[in-house]
């Protein structure tokens, strides 16, 4: 279990009992916003009552929006 090039904090190095352990550390982990824009691709299907043309890439930036676009209750509309 002990490993020369990874320190664990919550796992002891004496464990002898087999299975799985696992801890996270979010020490250096970025606690703000990004400061460059980011993007997510979303690909899943739409509903008849969507108001958009199926298969244009579209930005959308809310549920409400998503829920017009692409239908209320959407797999779409849910993922956003």
């Amino acid at each position: 279990m002990s490993s020369p090039n990874i320190s664990f904090d919550n796992i002891p190095s004496s464990i002898r009992k087999p299975g799985q352990y696992f801890e996270f550390n979010t020490k250096l982990a970025v606690r703000t916003l990004p400061t460059n824009a980011q993007k997510v691709l979303i690909v899943a299907p739409m509903l008849a009552s969507g108001s958009l043309e199926p298969l244009v890439a579209t930005s959308v930036f809310s549920g409400d929006e998503a829920a017009v676009y692409f239908g209320y209750g959407s797999i779409a509309h849910l993922m956003v």
